[in-house]
């Protein structure tokens, strides 16, 4: 299979199960709050951010050993892939022996953390015990998989985790609907239960597709002098996984600090669709990250790759962001009620939270070429993040906050990162770049305003809300995908030579 195959092959088998998990998401979602309420929810989200939080001691091994395997798959160096991966699995230990020890300090700290909602404590320290056995099983034993990733088959990954998603979320649905007691521990058992059946399903599909991989963790600690460049890249990534992860994880903790699990509980429904949006197309592209990774070492083609990727990638989160903001509170509304509604500002700082976290096809081409020197960004990032958020969200509430969140996407994932990489990878002008992005902002601006205009399609022919909510998004998101399609055959010529290869590979 040719590198645009296999990255099709990852978007049909991610798009077809991201349909099905995000019903079954959404649908879960309201369960719990017509069965838990909106204060377990928002214990609930501040848990997993807490968890998610200690997963920054990865420091981006998974990415640097990713880089890694590269080279050796394209060789087919068996030799050195079961060197490689059996630092991985080593390194992925002590990151578990680490994580237990910071958590137990976390444990004697989360009435501080919960200080109000002493009702909820024994919630609290339910769930943080729970989800971090979850984490430290998935350190201790989820490190063969990382092959199958390298090696351009993320929708394997995609197959098993979707299957064991699906069947957890229908049994965590009876839970809430069917059990008189222990709904909310039974939820957690169940993400336990699932996540260590993902973990060993993943395994065995790797020795499996690769008989040859013989993982050696007590050798391992021999390897590092054989792979000096792998530490390196850590160290690199290690600040980057920092500043992704605060601005990840950040708000529902700093709206803990500041108001109440109650909004920590409202924002993570809209947070919960931004997931979903960002998880579709972060699966559709990390299928990419292999394929660039490859032909970085084998042609010299990687700028017009980087600028069809880039327009893919901006048709994409232009008209998730228009239909965003056009219809997430109208989905609130039917979906779990209007009081939960965020107010106007934070919604529209929200959306451009979306857009901005969206655009990150530079970070494809930063980890394929392995370009992490640049320290003093997520550095600056992490200050701009924390400092602007946190002053802001003190005086303007969540609105400052996003604010704070925006302003530093801006600077770093926006302007720097695509920088770097034209000045370090491509070694091509950077003014290329930003002509580029006006024009697709400036065009994309003009075509939402253009199906505004004529009206946004409603539907009310039927009784049902939910069917009236899709025929409008299907009508409206294609009106604005197609008249984006059209704009950018009429503009850009990578776009037609991109349509003109799809089209090839379409009909054999």
């Amino acid at each position: 299979m040719s590198r645009t195959e296999k990255s099709l092959s990852n978007f049909k088998y991610s798009f077809l199960f991201f349909l099905l998990t995000l019903v079954l998401n959404f649908y879960s979602r309201k369960i719990f709050l017509d069965e838990l309420g909106i204060e377990l929810l928002g214990v609930n989200t501040a848990v997993y951010n807490i968890i998610n939080f200690l997963n920054v001691v990865e420091m981006g091994i998974a990415v640097s050993v990713s880089y890694a395997l590269y080279k050796p798959l394209i060789d087919k160096d068996e030799k050195s892939i079961n060197e490689i991966i059996s630092i991985f699995g080593r390194f992925y230990r002590i990151i578990a022996k680490i994580i237990i020890v910071v958590a137990i300090i976390i444990l004697f700290l989360l009435p501080m953390i919960f200080r109000g909602n002493e009702n909820n404590i024994y919630y609290a320290y339910f769930g943080f015990v729970i989800i971090g056995i979850s984490t430290i099983i998935g350190y201790l034993y989820s490190f063969k998989h990382i092959i199958i990733s390298a090696d351009q088959k993320n929708y394997i990954v995609t197959q098993i985790n979707s299957v064991c998603k699906v069947i957890k979320i229908i049994l965590q649905i009876c839970g809430l609907l069917y059990l008189p007691y222990y709904k909310y521990e039974v939820w957690l058992l169940l993400e336990l239960l699932f996540s260590v059946i993902s973990i060993f399903w993943l395994n065995k599909t790797a020795d499996r597709l690769y008989p040859f991989l013989k993982v050696n963790l007590i050798e391992a600690k021999n390897y590092g002098e054989k792979y000096p460049y792998i530490i390196t890249k850590i160290k690199q990534l290690f600040f980057h996984k920092i500043s992704a992860f605060v601005l990840s994880q950040s708000i529902p903790l700093i709206l803990l600090y500041i108001a109440n699990v109650e909004l920590v509980g409202v924002f993570s429904n809209y947070q919960m669709i931004i997931m979903g949006i960002t998880a579709l197309l972060g699966t559709v592209f990390s299928g990419m990250v292999a394929s660039v990774g490859n032909l970085i070492h084998d042609t010299k083609n990687a700028l017009n790759v980087y600028w069809e990727i880039l327009l893919i990638e901006f048709i994409l989160v232009s008209s998730m962001c228009f239909i965003f903001y056009f219809y997430a509170n109208f989905f609130i509304d039917i979906w779990i009620g209007e009081q939960y509604r965020l107010d106007e500002w934070s919604f529209i700082l929200l959306t451009l939270y979306l857009f901005f976290n969206l655009i990150r096809q530079s970070d494809i081409f930063l980890s394929a070429y392995g370009l992490f020197g640049d320290i003093g960004a997520p550095i600056i990032e992490l200050i701009l993040n924390l400092g602007c958020s946190v002053i802001l969200g003190k005086r303007y509430g969540l609105p400052g906050i996003l604010a704070g969140m925006n302003i530093s996407l801006f600077l770093v994932v926006f302007l720097w990162k695509p920088f770097y990489l034209f000045r370090k990878g491509f070694r091509a002008s950077f003014m290329s770049y930003i002509i580029k992005m006006i024009s697709l902002i400036s065009l994309s601006i003009i075509s939402a305003y253009a199906i505004y205009s004529i009206g946004s399609i409603k539907f009310n022919y039927f009784t049902n809300q939910y069917i009236d909510l899709i025929l409008s998004t299907i009508f409206n998101y294609g009106g604005f995908v197609i008249l984006q399609f059209v704009v950018y055959v009429l503009f850009f010529e990578e776009f037609k030579s991109l349509i003109y290869r799809i089209k090839n590979i379409l009909k054999k």
